[in-house]
């Protein structure tokens, strides 16, 4: 079993990885008589991440992630252990000199987790 010391090394060691920044944005819903009006708001701003494109060597359309099935053109993207992000929530980061805007879909769990990982999707 590994210890809480070890646990924060490995934690500490994988940070070097996270070679791109981004923003948190979090949705608030308000309603004004009938309507319900979405708007987005940063949450957390300059968090240090790291972007993981799908292979575009598989021949399939769909395929299990983290024991989910999800489409190619999926993203994963990581982040420090303990980044308050939701599912739902939109990311935005530039990915091979493109500004991109991510919808998180599912925030991955594991047991010993060295960092906090999230699946996206483009943002509609």
């Amino acid at each position: 079993m590994m210890t809480k010391e070890e646990l924060a090394s490995i934690r500490d060691a994988v940070l070097p990885l996270m070679i791109s920044t981004c923003t948190i944005q979090r949705k608030t819903i308000t309603t004004v008589g009938l309507d319900e009006i979405e708007t987005w708001g940063d949450h957390l701003i300059g968090v240090p991440c790291l972007v993981v494109e799908p292979d575009n060597v598989s021949s399939s359309s769909e395929d299990i992630q983290a024991g989910r099935l999800v489409s190619q053109g999926e993203l994963i993207v990581r982040f420090p252990y303990g980044t308050d992000i939701h599912e739902s929530d939109r990311i935005l980061v530039t990915v091979s000199q493109t500004p991109r805007t991510l919808e998180v879909s599912r925030v991955v769990e594991h047991s010993y987790a060295t960092m906090t990982s999230v699946l996206c999707g483009e943002a509609r």
